[in-house]
């Protein structure tokens, strides 16, 4: 039985993970949904305009409920959004969830997203998950690093998973299991 808290907050040593906010939306758009280096792994287009992502932030900031898991990343340094992770349910009743998460380039390669991440798993089967999965493009090395580092066992490929521009695209499915609930 899962125990529903919704997006609660969580920190790191490095990061608060809260609800996004209306306000959000610049930091958003300046870090993320306007960087095509961060776009082109992802199956979202790069946004055009600041109005597409607080359009976006409006959206995700209205429907929270406590069966919705989106956090915004925030360097505890500047309080600034420079990422999100989203849960969604992937599996019978939130048994199995999906992790989705992206952050802002200037924080690639230095740890940040295993530090996160290892938070939100321990929420989750804190929560009585059992099954965390996670996708990635085949092309994407670094989140596949950080999958690895977190402790998911890579289970394959899934072939012509996602399509962008156009083109198919293979992704690598990746997944951690709570031992303590066997």
């Amino acid at each position: 039985m899962i125990n529903h808290t919704g997006t609660i907050e969580l920190n790191t040593d490095k990061f608060n993970l809260r609800k996004f906010l209306k306000d959000d939306a610049q930091n958003v758009y300046d870090n993320i949904t306007s960087n095509e280096n961060i776009a082109k792994y992802l199956t979202w287009q790069k946004h055009a305009s600041f109005k597409q992502t607080e359009e976006l932030l409006d959206n995700w900031s209205s429907h929270y409920n406590n069966r919705t898991y989106r956090w915004a990343i925030c360097d505890k340094a500047n309080n600034e959004v420079i990422g999100s992770i989203q849960v969604g349910n992937a599996g019978f009743n939130f048994h199995c969830v999906e992790i989705a998460f992206v952050i802002a380039e200037n924080y690639w390669n230095q740890g940040n997203m295993t530090e996160i991440l290892t938070q939100i798993i321990k929420h989750m089967f804190d929560l009585g998950c059992h099954r965390i999965e996670a996708k990635h493009h085949i092309d994407n090395l670094a989140s596949a690093k950080v999958m690895k580092k977190i402790g998911m066992k890579n289970e394959g490929v899934l072939k012509d998973y996602a399509v962008k521009d156009g083109q198919y695209i293979d992704y690598s499915v990746w997944a951690i299991v709570n031992e303590q609930n066997n």
